[in-house]
C-alpha cells in the first residue's frame, strides 16, 4: 500500500464519524453519492491513487454514471492512461453531447494519444460553445496550433456496400432526337442499376523541416466494383508540396497527379498544380480555398486539353454540437472540340450534429448548373445546358468500434435536368458500410 492510502482512509473515517451522529437506523457505510465527493474532492487534491480507492468502494448500479465515469476518466488522465480517459469521455458523451468540458478533456486525451483528427473534431466543436471560459477557449487554440505543427502522418479508410439506381449516370428513357428523328436506345445506353463494392485509403504524411514549414505528400486509393466488369472504376490521386505555416493560416502549394480506369482500361490521366489554405477567422469560423489547374489527356474521344478550378468554403461551429459548412466552387474543362468543352458552377450547404447514444447525423444538398462550349450537330442546334441538385444524409457511431472501424451508412438522391433529354437521370444511391482513421 502506497503512502497515499491513509488519506483515502482518513476521508472514509470522516464519513464514518458524520453518519455515526445521525439516526441510529442510518447505515454506517457511506453512501455511493459519499464516496464520490470524497473521490472528487481527492482528486482536486491531485491524489489520484486515493480517488480510485475510494471509487472502488461503490458497489455496481449504484450513483450517477455520468460522475463515476468522469471521475475514472479523470484519474486516467492524471495516470497517462489515453485509452482509459478516452472511453470513460466518449461514454459520458454518448449520453448527452451538449457538455463542452467533457469534450475538452475528450480532445485532450485524444491529444496525448497522437490521434490528432479526433483531437480537432473535438477542440473545435467544444470552441462553438459561447459559454466557454476564455482561458479554456485559449487553451483549446493553442491545442489546435499545435496538432497543425506537429503533424506527421495519418491513414483513413472505408469500406462499403453501396446499392445503385444508376450506376452509369444514364436515362430511363427508351427513345431521344437525333438529327430531328426519333431513335431508340439500346439497353446498355440506358439507366443500369446493380450493387457494388467501395474500397476506399487514404495516408499523408509531412517532414517537419521547422517550426513555420512542412513537406507534404498524400496518396489515395478508391476504388468501385460492380458484377458488370464495365461498371468497375479506380481513382488514384496523388499530392506532394510544401506547407507554409502562419498564425492563423496556411499555404500548400502542391503537384497534384490524378488517374482514372474504367473496367482496367485507362480512362484520363492528370497532371497541374494547385494552391490551398485554412484561415482560422475567429475561434468558431474557418475559411478554406483552393485555386488550381492541370493538363488531362483522356483515353478516348475527348482527347486532351485543361482544366480550371477555384473554390472557396466556410466551416461555423454553432452551438455546442454542431457544424455547418458553406461551399462554391467553379470549374473549366477547355478540350480540342469546344462542343465537348464546358465550365461549371457549384454551391452547396451541409450541417453536422453530434446526437445521444454516439451518434452523429450529417446531411447536405448541392446545386450545379454547366454549360458546354459548342452544339452537337447529332443532337440538334442547341448548346447542351445542364442543372443538377442532389442531396445526402450520413449517419454513423463513432463510439462504435471494431478494431478501429465505425459503422457509417449514407443515402444519396441526385437528379439532372438538361436541355438534352439524353442527358437526363435521376440516381438514388447508398453506402453501407465502415470508415476508420488512424
Amino acid at each position: 500500500m502506497t503512502m497515499r492510502i491513509p488519506l483515502a482512509l482518513a476521508l472514509v473515517c470522516a464519513l464514518l464519524a458524520g453518519l455515526a451522529g445521525a439516526q441510529e437506523d442510518q447505515p454506517l457505510a457511506p453512501t455511493a453519492e459519499q464516496l464520490i465527493e470524497a473521490a472528487r474532492a481527492a482528486l482536486d487534491a491531485d491524489e489520484s491513487d486515493e480517488a480510485a480507492f475510494l471509487l472502488e468502494g461503490v458497489k455496481p448500479g449504484e450513483g450517477d454514471a455520468d460522475d463515476l465515469d468522469f471521475l475514472w476518466g479523470s484519474i486516467a488522465l492524471q495516470r497517462g492512461e489515453w485509452p482509459a480517459a478516452i472511453a470513460r469521455f466518449r461514454a459520458i458523451l454518448a449520453r448527452d453531447p451538449n457538455l463542452p468540458r467533457v469534450r475538452l478533456d475528450l480532445a485532450f486525451a485524444y491529444f496525448q494519444a497522437g490521434r490528432d483528427r479526433q483531437a480537432a473534431y473535438h477542440f473545435r466543436l467544444a470552441l462553438g460553445d459561447k459559454d466557454l471560459p476564455p482561458v479554456a477557449r485559449a487553451k483549446a487554440l493553442v491545442f489546435l496550433d499545435r496538432i497543425r505543427r506537429r503533424k506527421a502522418w495519418s491513414v483513413s479508410g472505408s469500406l462499403s456496400l453501396a446499392p445503385d439506381t444508376n450506376i452509369n449516370q444514364a436515362t430511363s428513357a427508351r427513345q431521344v432526337s437525333l438529327f430531328g428523328l426519333p431513335a431508340t436506345l439500346s439497353d446498355d445506353a440506358r439507366q443500369t442499376s446493380g450493387v457494388g463494392l467501395n474500397v476506399g485509403v487514404r495516408g499523408d504524411y509531412e517532414w517537419r523541416l521547422s517550426e513555420s514549414l512542412k513537406f507534404g505528400t498524400a496518396v489515395s486509393l478508391h476504388t468501385k466494383t460492380y458484377e458488370a466488369d464495365e461498371y468497375n472504376q479506380q481513382f488514384l490521386n496523388l499530392q506532394a508540396g510544401p506547407r507554409f505555416l502562419f498564425r492563423n493560416f496556411d499555404l500548400r502549394p502542391e503537384l497534384a497527379a490524378r488517374a482514372r480506369w474504367i473496367d482496367s482500361d485507362t480512362y484520363s490521366r492528370t497532371l497541374g498544380l494547385q494552391l490551398s489554405g485554412n484561415w482560422l477567422i475567429t475561434p468558431t469560423w474557418r475559411l478554406s480555398a483552393a485555386v488550381g489547374g492541370e493538363h488531362i489527356a483522356y483515353e478516348t474521344f475527348l482527347g486532351d486539353g485543361d482544366m480550371y478550378f477555384g473554390q472557396l468554403g466556410v466551416a461555423h461551429a454553432l452551438g455546442r454540437a454542431t457544424v455547418m459548412r458553406a461551399d462554391a466552387a467553379f470549374r473549366r474543362e477547355d478540350l480540342d472540340r469546344a462542343a465537348y468543352s464546358w465550365r461549371e458552377y457549384v454551391v452547396g450547404v451541409s450541417v453536422t450534429r453530434e446526437l445521444p447514444w454516439g451518434f452523429v447525423a450529417a446531411g447536405g444538398s448541392n446545386y450545379g448548373w454547366r454549360t458546354y462550349g459548342a452544339p452537337l450537330l447529332v443532337y440538334g442546334p442547341d448548346t447542351r445546358r445542364d442543372k443538377t441538385l442532389a442531396g445526402w444524409l450520413r449517419l454513423s457511431n463513432r463510439y462504435v468500434e471494431w478494431f478501429g472501424f465505425m459503422p457509417e451508412i449514407t443515402i444519396r438522391h441526385e437528379r439532372r435536368d438538361s436541355n438534352l433529354s439524353l442527358y437526363d437521370y435521376d440516381r438514388t444511391s447508398g453506402e453501407f458500410g465502415v470508415v476508420a482513421s488512424f
